[in-house]
């Protein structure tokens, strides 16, 4: 099971395990959770800020509904001096999506520096199609261009399995 990712000093991205791993040991210094995985498992008395937004897997979640409540969080733990773990259950899709989104709507990134960035850091992750072309439609009507397109990513998924044949 990988380790959570750090994409910003205070930001971090990871699954389900990770953030259970997290309250366990407080290792990265986590002070908030944000869990967008559909069910959510609350902990008694449990020490860290925690918020859960339930996201489809399948894409099936209007983005444009839960990025306010989402990014307030992660505003509201940044400005406070901590550290947020976006998690879903396995820290590939719907977390993906949300940090993508962070990411470009609220720090100011392109869609595109946006996926890169975090596929840099965290090379196995993947936005649902349905997600991918929310993501596109609000970077191109909240800032008048389209950076990057889902068709691109298939375009660079296909060219890596290329290489390993």
């Amino acid at each position: 099971m990988a380790d959570a990712t750090r994409i910003l000093d205070y930001l971090f991205q990871g699954s389900y395990q990770n953030s259970l791993r997290e309250r366990q040991s407080g290792a990265l210094g986590i002070t908030h959770i944000l869990n967008v995985k559909e069910s959510a498992k609350f902990i008694e008395d449990d020490p860290l800020a925690t918020l859960h937004v339930p996201l489809s897997d399948y894409g099936e979640t209007d983005l444009r509904t839960i990025f306010p409540e989402c990014f307030q969080f992660i505003e509201e733990c940044r400005t406070g001096g901590g550290k947020v773990l976006v998690h879903c259950r396995s820290g590939q899709n719907r977390s993906t999506a949300v940090v993508v989104g962070y990411l470009t709507f609220v720090r100011g990134m392109t869609l595109r520096q946006s996926w890169e960035l975090v596929t840099e850091l965290r090379p196995f992750v993947t936005i649902a199609e349905p997600y991918w072309q929310q993501l596109e439609a609000l970077e191109k009507e909240l800032k008048n261009e389209s950076t990057f397109s889902y068709e691109e990513i298939k375009a660079q998924l296909r060219a890596e399995l290329e290489k390993i044949k």
